[in-house]
């Protein structure tokens, strides 16, 4: 059977800057920013095995980066050494690495290339676990005015519950 051939759209936000750091040194991160309007920036972080553009997907109606820029957020797409968009995604590292060096040098990259004391973050699966050990081994310098997490909630020992999602925003004061 052939599969069907699938019919991608445009999305509608506008790249106004898109750029690679190598920091920390050595590891090359991608930073793509879609500016809304002026609420300020929210970083969209990944899972492991995919990369930002799962935020950006053709195939819904509405996806996030077009739902953030509609309400004049400033959205920075990251791509961090999990990510299969860079060549990093080859070589060995921990949740750890993402954690104490990508994370630190992500936050204050965003915050340097858009003027401001503070970011957003909205983060999945990995990159949302990975965020928390940020946050808990001490990123600071305007980390976040919340962060977004979602983790499995397990409601009961039946196979049918133990796979629903909850989501919890915490306030984090950095």
């Amino acid at each position: 059977m052939i599969p069907k051939q699938r019919h991608g759209r445009n999305v509608h936000c506008k790249s106004i800057h898109r750029t690679n750091s190598i920091s920390p040194p050595g590891m090359v991160l991608r930073y793509v920013s879609h500016r809304g309007g002026s609420k300020g920036p929210v970083i969209l972080s990944h899972c492991i095995g995919v990369s930002s553009l799962m935020y950006a997907t053709d195939t819904i109606k509405t996806n996030l980066l077009e739902y953030l820029y509609a309400r004049e957020f400033d959205v920075w797409l990251l791509d961090y050494r999990f990510s299969i968009e860079l060549p990093a995604s080859r070589n060995q590292a921990t949740m750890d690495d993402v954690a104490t060096r990508d994370y630190p040098a992500a936050v204050s990259k965003v915050r340097q290339l858009a003027a401001t004391d503070s970011v957003q973050v909205v983060a999945h699966g990995v990159g949302s676990s990975t965020f928390s050990m940020a946050l808990l081994a001490g990123l600071s310098g305007g980390c976040g005015r919340q962060y977004v997490h979602r983790f499995p909630r397990i409601l009961s020992c039946q196979p049918s519950t133990a796979s629903k999602l909850s989501v919890v925003s915490h306030k984090w004061h950095c």
